[in-house]
């Protein structure tokens, strides 16, 4: 087994050959095909992770919304509530000062009638009697 110093050389020029062929032809568009792929990889997830906070901005916007159509909802029921309150109480109030007025206009109806009812009934009593003491009397 002897070492040939040419076929050294020639095993070393046909490696450093094939090397660069390889390097120009299988490395390097490999390497070039790797990064695009890693490149797309990065964009598609920073794409993904800009979708999913704007939806979650979008979710939050919507939830804000709710909660404030949700508080005007609310307040218009309140005022609606009150506005309604106010005007019972006040259709109650007129309606007990008209009753009372009804009460009292009957109460001194009522009383009228009494003292014209008295009036006639001393009148037929007092006729009564007259009647009475004249037959006692004739």
């Amino acid at each position: 087994m002897n070492i040939q110093p040419s076929v050294v050389i020639w095993t070393a020029i046909c490696f450093a050959v094939l090397m660069l062929v390889l390097d120009r032809m299988l490395f390097r568009p490999v390497l070039g095909f790797m990064r695009a792929r890693r490149r797309k990889l990065d964009e598609a997830s920073a794409a993904r992770e800009a979708a999913r906070l704007a939806r979650e901005e979008e979710e939050r916007a919507r939830t804000e919304a709710e909660i404030a159509a949700k508080q005007d909802e609310r307040a218009a029921a309140a005022a609606a509530l009150l506005k309604a309150r106010k005007n019972a109480e006040k259709t109650l109030a007129e309606e007990t000062a008209r009753l009372e007025k009804d009460f009292s206009d009957e109460k001194l109806r009522l009383e009228e009638d009494r003292c014209r009812l008295a009036a006639m009934l001393d009148e037929e009593l007092h006729e009564l009697a007259s009647a009475f003491s004249e037959k006692l009397v004739s």
